[in-house]
C-alpha cells in the first residue's frame, strides 16, 4: 500500500497540472455532476465508485462488448469531446477511443500508462501521468515472485505469432493491485478537475481501497486451494498474465498468441505448439472467454484432449444485475470460476 501512495504523490502533480489547463471554469458545489467518458465498464464502475454524484459517467463501449475492437459512433465521439475528463486503460486497450486522443488535449487520462504499463511508440496518450519510466512496476513487487509465475513459460506461442503492433498486455484490472493503483489516478484526476470536492473524492476512495484489499486476500485464500501443479492457465487471447502474476497461476499458452482479440487466427503450427504445450504441463481444462470468438479453442481442446471450461468474464462487466456487473463482482467470478473449474475432477 506504501509504494501505491508514493506513486500516486508523485504522478498527482502532473495529473493536476493537465486537468486544470483544460478549457472551462472549475467544477464547483453549486454546479451540474462533472461530465465524464468512460472507455468501458471496469473502467466507469471505478470512476463512479470514487466519483459517486458528484460524476455524470457516459460509458462508450456496451457491457458485454469488446473494448479491443469497439468503434465510436459519430453521437459517442461528440461525448468524448465534450466530457471534461475522458478515463480509459490505454496502452491499446481500446484502440478506437485511443485514436480519438488528438480531440482532447486535455483531460485524457489513459490509466495503464498512469501506472508504468505503455505500448512501444505510445506517444500522445499519457500527457498526464507522470514518470513511467522512473515508477515502472514498483507498485506490484508484493507480489514478489513475478517471474516464476505468469509469462515466464515455454511460450507455446512462441514469437511465431503475428503480434499487434502494440502487443503489451493493457488487462492490468485482472490483478487488483494493479486496480488499486489505477483508482488512485482516478482519484487525484477527480480532485484536480474538481478540488471542492476533494472530501467527498477522498473518503470514496478509501472505503473503495478497502474493499479492493479485501478482494485481493480473498482471491489469494481461494486459490491457495488449488495445487500448484493444477494452477495452469490456457485462455482465448492473452487477458490473465497479470492475474497469473498476482495470484501464483502459469499461462502455458493461449489460442490467438496476443494481448489483443481483433487478430487474425494463428497459423497451424502455432496452434500445434500450443496443444503440444497443453499435454506437455498437464492442463485439465482450458477457458474460453465471452467478449472474443471461441472457435479455435474448442479445436485446441479437441486435440488437446482436454476439457472445455466455463467462459470467463475477463475484458468487460456483464449485465448489471449478474455476478459480473461491477468490478468487485466480475474478479470474484472470474477467480471462483476459475478454482472450481481447476478443482475439479
Amino acid at each position: 500500500m506504501n509504494t501505491i501512495a508514493a506513486f500516486s504523490r508523485a504522478a498527482s502533480v502532473l495529473i493536476a497540472a493537465t486537468v486544470l489547463a483544460a478549457s472551462g471554469p472549475l467544477h464547483s458545489e453549486e454546479s451540474k455532476p462533472l461530465p465524464v467518458v468512460a472507455s468501458f465498464g471496469i473502467v466507469a464502475d471505478w470512476v463512479q465508485q470514487v466519483g459517486g454524484d458528484r460524476v455524470q459517467v457516459q460509458t462508450l463501449v456496451p457491457r458485454g462488448a469488446d473494448p479491443h475492437s469497439f468503434e465510436p459512433s459519430p453521437r459517442q465521439v461528440a461525448q468524448f469531446e465534450a466530457a471534461k475528463l475522458v478515463f480509459l486503460i490505454g496502452a491499446s486497450m481500446e484502440p478506437g477511443i485511443e485514436a480519438l486522443s488528438g480531440r482532447k488535449p486535455t483531460g485524457f487520462i489513459a490509466l495503464a500508462p498512469a501506472i508504468g504499463i505503455k505500448a512501444e511508440g505510445d506517444h500522445g496518450h499519457d500527457h498526464a501521468h507522470g514518470d513511467e519510466k522512473k515508477h515502472g512496476h514498483g507498485h506490484d513487487h508484493a507480489h514478489g515472485d513475478e517471474k516464476k509465475h505468469g509469462h515466464d513459460h515455454a511460450h507455446a506461442h512462441s514469437h511465431d505469432h503475428h503480434h499487434h503492433h502494440h502487443d503489451v498486455d493493457p488487462h492490468i484490472w485482472t490483478s487488483v493491485v494493479k486496480a488499486r493503483a489505477a483508482v488512485l489516478v482516478v482519484r487525484d484526476a477527480l480532485i484536480a478537475a474538481d478540488p471542492a470536492g476533494a472530501s467527498v473524492y477522498q473518503a470514496n476512495w478509501a472505503a473503495y481501497d478497502l474493499q479492493l484489499a479485501d478482494l485481493h486476500a480473498e482471491i489469494e485464500a481461494l486459490v491457495q486451494t488449488i495445487p500448484e501443479a493444477r494452477r495452469r492457465l490456457v485462455t482465448t487471447h492473452d487477458s490473465l498474465g497479470y492475474f497469473a502474476e498476482a495470484y501464483g497461476f502459469t499461462v502455458v499458452g493461449t489460442v490467438l498468441g496476443t494481448h489483443h482479440s481483433d487478430v487474425a487466427d494463428p497459423p497451424p503450427r502455432q496452434i500445434a505448439q500450443l496443444v503440444a504445450a497443453i499435454r506437455e504441463a498437464q492442463v485439465p481444462v482450458i477457458f474460453p472467454e465471452t467478449t472474443v470468438p471461441n472457435r479455435l479453442l474448442q479445436t485446441v481442446a479437441r486435440e488437446a484432449g482436454v476439457w472445455v471450461g466455463p467462459a470467463l468474464s475477463a475484458d468487460n462487466l456483464g449485465p448489471a444485475a449478474g455476478p459480473t456487473g461491477s468490478y468487485l463482482g466480475l474478479m470474484r467470478h472470474l477467480a471462483q470460476t476459475i478454482t472450481t473449474a481447476l478443482l475439479a475432477e
